[in-house]
């Protein structure tokens, strides 16, 4: 048995390398940049939202903002206690069934305990700074990947479906069908606003509970305005690799969300699916631990050419200005975008009373892969974009490469004008990778990847002290010199892996097919055999 448990899992894992696999290196890549954010101070988030036992034991969440703390039913308010003792029946239940564990059989009690254990791991990562768990959970949310839990739901999530499996294991082994009935009833009692219904108004998250989601200053419910699918001919019809930033910054939690109230919005800007170009979001962290749009927001600086420096090297072509926005960020930053309209840094393509759409000066604009002389350094702040990116332009010239997919490019090396470093305009993620492909065939990886302008990916292609003839170190070898190149391939690792992971995937799965094949053709031919009689 354990056997073909084990074969199982196998083969399960090898049909589904071609997800596992790439996901793999994300993860890691990111638990890496939560541990040196500082956008999130992990330890405070971990204090504020620990959750008291009897909370957790009860299925209610550590603040009182929701049901029953918060009984939203103003006319049945003498039921608010009844809802509050309810909602500790599941837990009393298994409790009880301790007493009565040894009438069940072996193998319901093996489960029995394991759910139990289960359960208690996760009430004790809920509990967080709580006692007794606060000295062993600060072990435990220290050791690496833990930083990824950092939020209440990704451990409180699992509570109720343990209890659930324990409480039908409970409940199973009662014998009088009378008391069966009325426990799964009163259980089913506990989360009430899902039968009352109306949970937008009554229990939604950040929601108005007097209005309905037309009235509210939120909804769930949003209808994009037509004026956003009105610029899609401007945006879709350019040809050159190029992005589109978004500005004034709406919400600056770190969590990249926006918030249109014009049209009740607020959540990851679904816009952006309406055009092909990526957007470079204004609530989003580009340069680490550094929001570019909020410090737009709150300098009072005369002179903000340094905003359309900043976006154009990061290879914006085009700026969605939110008029849509709250309206102290609107305030705030509308007279700015009018002042450097009014300079020519960008013109004005379209504008109504959601958006003004601008197009940044071809002078500001920088090529989605370049060449560039020479690494400038770019801190997180304005004076340091004022004092470097015109140096980088000038450092700069853009490479010829065609788009393999949208994570991969080549980039023709024999016939560029190269200089030391090639650029990719996307943020700076480990698992992007550059390869040298010599005039053989040979591709090794290019080692030395470094953070360019402050927030992108750059490779140095060849040594400090050398031009064309240096010899340089590709992967875990060396080629002659530069002109062994032939071309350059640059590619998001995962990708790569992806597809290594489809062919293992494809070929598990085939070979399962053919296995499934033969296995029904001899069940056929046993039972002819065995009609024939001669079985």
């Amino acid at each position: 048995m354990a056997g073909k448990l084990i074969l199982i899992a196998v083969l399960a894992f090898l049909v589904s390398t071609s997800w596992i696999l790439p996901l793999l290196p994300q993860m890691r890549s990111g638990v890496e940049s939560l541990a040196i954010s500082n956008v999130v101070d992990f330890d405070s988030w971990i204090r504020s939202t620990s959750s008291p036992l009897a909370y957790t034991f009860s299925l209610r969440h550590f603040s009182d903002m929701h049901f029953p703390q918060n009984f939203y039913y103003k006319d049945w308010t003498f039921l608010q206690n009844f809802f509050i003792a309810l909602a500790f029946l599941p837990i009393l239940i298994i409790t009880w069934s301790l007493t009565k564990i040894n009438k069940l059989e072996k193998n319901k009690k093996i489960i029995f305990f394991s759910l139990l254990a289960l359960l208690l791991l996760f009430v004790m990562l809920v509990a967080r700074v709580r006692p007794p768990f606060e000295i062993s959970n600060y072990y435990i949310y220290h050791l690496w990947g833990f930083n990824t839990l950092r939020g209440y739901d990704k451990t409180a999530i699992y509570i109720p479906f343990v209890i659930s499996c324990l409480l039908l294991i409970t409940l199973i082994g009662i014998k009088n069908k009378k008391w069966f009935y009325g426990l799964i009833i009163l259980a089913l009692l506990a989360p009430l606003p899902f039968y009352v219904g109306k949970l937008q108004q009554t229990a939604g998250y950040r929601v108005n509970s007097q209005k309905d989601y037309k009235e509210a200053k939120m909804s769930f419910l949003v209808k994009i305005p037509k004026e956003y699918y009105a610029i899609q001919d401007i945006l879709n019809s350019e040809q050159s690799k190029s992005k589109i930033a978004t500005l004034p910054a709406t919400y600056s939690d770190g969590s990249g969300i926006s918030y249109f109230p014009k049209w009740e919005f607020y959540g990851a800007d679904i816009t952006q699916h309406l055009y092909k170009k990526k957007l470079i979001e204004a609530n989003s962290f580009s340069f680490p631990n550094w929001n570019y749009a909020d410090d737009f927001s709150e300098s009072n600086l005369k002179d903000n050419d340094w905003i359309i420096g900043l976006l154009g090297m990061m290879n914006a072509k085009y700026i969605i200005y939110h008029k849509d926005a709250p309206d102290d960020a609107v305030i705030k930053t509308l007279s700015k975008m009018k002042d450097l309209e009014s300079r020519g840094l960008i013109k004005n393509l379209e504008e109504n009373d959601y958006f003004i759409l601008y197009k940044i000066s071809p002078d500001y604009f920088m090529p989605y892969i370049s060449w560039q002389k020479e690494n400038v350094e770019i801190q997180g702040s304005i004076t340091s974009v004022e004092r470097n990116s015109q140096k980088i332009i000038e450092a700069s010239i853009e490479a010829s490469m065609q788009e393999i997919n949208p994570k991969k490019f080549e980039i023709d090396f024999e016939s560029s004008d190269f200089s030391k470093n090639i650029i990719l305009a996307e943020k700076y993620d480990s698992l992007w990778k550059a390869y040298a492909i010599d005039k053989n065939g040979k591709e090794r990886e290019i080692q030395n990847h470094f953070v360019a302008r402050g927030y992108a990916n750059g490779w140095e292609i060849c040594g400090v002290e050398s031009e064309k003839l240096s010899s340089y170190k590709v992967g875990d070898g060396k080629l002659s010199n530069c002109d062994d190149i032939s071309k350059i391939i640059i590619e998001y690792y995962p990708i790569r892996l992806m597809w290594r992971g489809m062919w293992i995937s494809g070929i598990t799965v085939f070979l399962l097919l053919v296995y499934l094949i033969f296995s029904v053709w001899r069940l056929f031919k046993k039972r002819k055999m065995y009609k024939a009689g001669e079985l």
